[in-house]
């Protein structure tokens, strides 16, 4: 007479009978698995979250790492757009580039005032034109954004070149000779200030902070 189910080799290698092993149909669960399962609601009832996950084959593994938000945005201030950006040995910096809108504006009211100047002496039209182009450098010069700087500048000499070749019909003024008046009379594309942390260790003559 059997007084139970035959004990098979795998059955004996896991010490419990064939209906009741890791695997097994129809019996219960090994110890470990029921443990697996008390892990999460135990660390959820002493407060504390987990991150870990069930998979299907009873393993646990740390949940996926979440994604970081990404670059931050850039926004408009005082005329420049503001750009998180980092400086060729790796340190970070808050880069500042002219807003187009206002360079637009700024070249539209300079193209307005070429047509009333128009038939001003040359020298004159020049000392005029350098003060725009010293003003503007004097506030958008700043570290990165010689680009723009160099381009309003440019601008410029292409409006001023446009303003010359419309006082005569007869009269053209070649590129090359606009290239004499442009340095003859603009101020060159540089940037004039220095970067805030040079800036901020500025000294007076007795050697204290300026504060």
């Amino acid at each position: 007479m059997s007084i139970g189910p035959a004990l098979t080799p795998a059955s004996r290698r896991c010490g419990w009978p064939a209906a009741g092993c890791r695997g097994g149909r129809g019996g219960p669960r090994s110890a470990d698995r029921d443990r697996g399962d008390l892990f999460p609601q135990a660390a959820a009832q002493r407060g504390g979250a987990t991150n870990l996950t069930r998979r299907s084959d009873a393993r646990v593994r740390p949940a996926t790492r979440p994604r970081g938000l990404g670059k931050p945005e850039t926004f408009a201030f005082l005329g420049f757009t503001h750009i998180c950006a980092r400086l060729r040995d790796g340190r970070f910096w808050v880069r500042r580039i002219t807003i187009s809108k206002r360079m637009r504006a700024k070249l539209r009211a300079v193209n307005d005032q070429l047509r009333r100047r128009r038939y001003q002496p040359i020298p004159e039209q020049g000392r005029w034109l350098a003060s725009v182009v010293r003003g503007y450098r004097a506030y958008y010069a700043v570290p990165g954004n010689r680009a723009a700087v160099a381009a309003f500048r440019t601008q410029v000499t292409r409006h001023w070149h446009a303003a010359l070749e419309r006082r005569s019909q007869r009269t053209r003024i070649s590129w090359k000779r606009m290239d004499r008046l442009a340095t003859r009379w603009l101020p060159p594309a540089r940037v004039v200030h220095p970067f805030p942390d040079a800036r901020f260790r500025v000294r007076t003559q007795g050697r204290s902070p300026v504060r």
